[in-house]
């Protein structure tokens, strides 16, 4: 039986994905918003697919981000930040808001999930 070489993945140092993860996370919260969250969730959600752990961490991160942005947009609906608006329909900026903060968190847990 011959020894089989080891892939350049086993040979990385074990903090390697811990410090791409964080970087990530990093680059998702520094950037501008929505696009460089969304760009690091579809960068993390391919790494996540091409490891094989996808679907679990597709599960896990619409788990926490679709309730998050349902309820911050439901938020904006109930307490409207003037009388300008009728109340129960959401505000253009606050939707805007709730996306950012959900691509945000979305990204986080895409990042650390894959790890």
């Amino acid at each position: 039986m011959t020894a089989r070489a080891p892939s350049a993945l086993d040979r990385w140092n074990p903090l390697t994905p811990l410090a791409a993860a964080i970087a990530l996370v990093l680059v998702a919260y520094v950037g501008p918003q929505p696009w460089t969250p969304a760009a690091v969730l579809v960068i993390a959600l391919s790494v996540a697919f091409v490891s094989g752990i996808g679907a679990p961490v597709l599960a896990l991160t619409m788990l926490v981000v679709l309730p998050t942005f349902a309820l911050l947009v439901l938020l904006d609906a109930a307490f409207p930040e003037s009388s300008a608006h009728a109340r129960w329909v959401p505000s253009e900026a606050g939707t805007r808001d709730a996306l950012a903060i959900s691509l945000r968190l979305g990204a986080a847990i895409a990042a650390l999930g894959v790890i």
